[in-house]
């Protein structure tokens, strides 16, 4: 899979403004009063999970490992909040702890704020296809010290204009942590995630040492 540079293109009829995908891609963050219930899956344990959403911001409850984490994304400064696991206590997370893997999967917190859309000065790369859905392709440098990424590349689909793959790399450029959105439904007036595999890297290699899906199963809109 490679994308095709805009200098290979025709810019103004392959790809709109990286300002109307912003726009649309953080409109679809803009989520109904809904009820998710799913699971978080790793090679050794799954965990039943629910999820509540209510316009830009999601509660994940995970009450077997009595742990919750709020998330209230923002176009300017997504915030993350982890409590109990009835969603009692919540205590914002520095940077340095938004590193940190959730429980013992392959999902840190800053990949589950999409910490990323955050940073400035996104570059357009290109348009591309994953799995068959075309795509709007865009790089973006990590701040000194807010990740424990050094670049991330993502994509956007054109059709749903929400994010379906997620590419972190680090100094190097080596991918060492990819997100890739397996399956979208509708909520409301929103594009959300069906089911979601999250993989890491050894740098340098092309097979994942482990993997986390997680899932949503039922979808109850309030």
């Amino acid at each position: 899979m490679l994308a095709i540079p805009l200098s290979a293109q025709d810019k103004t009829a392959a790809i709109p403004s990286m300002e109307f995908v912003m726009a649309r891609l953080w409109k679809n963050f803009s989520m109904a009063d809904a009820t998710m219930t799913g699971i978080l899956r790793t090679p050794s344990k799954t965990y039943p999970m629910e999820m509540r959403t209510k316009d830009r911001e999601i509660l994940m409850l995970v009450p077997e490992a009595n742990l919750s984490v709020q998330i209230a994304f923002s176009s300017s400064t997504t915030s993350v909040k982890r409590g109990d696991g009835q969603g009692r206590n919540l205590k914002a997370l520095t940077a340095r702890e938004q590193k940190a893997p959730i429980l013992d999967t392959d999902i840190s917190y800053e990949d589950l704020a999409l910490s990323f859309l955050n940073w400035p000065d996104i570059r357009e790369v290109g348009v591309d296809s994953v799995k068959t859905l075309p795509a709007y392709v865009y790089d973006v440098d990590a701040p000194a010290g807010q990740s424990a990424y050094a670049s991330v590349r993502f994509w956007v689909s054109s059709q749903y204009f929400a994010l379906i793959r997620v590419d972190a790399k680090d100094k190097n450029g080596q991918t060492i942590k990819r997100v890739e959105v397996n399956g979208v439904q509708r909520v409301g007036d929103a594009w959300v995630v069906k089911e979601m595999q999250v993989s890491t890297f050894h740098p340098g290699r092309t097979s994942s040492k482990s993997r986390t899906y997680l899932e949503i199963r039922q979808v109850k809109v309030q």
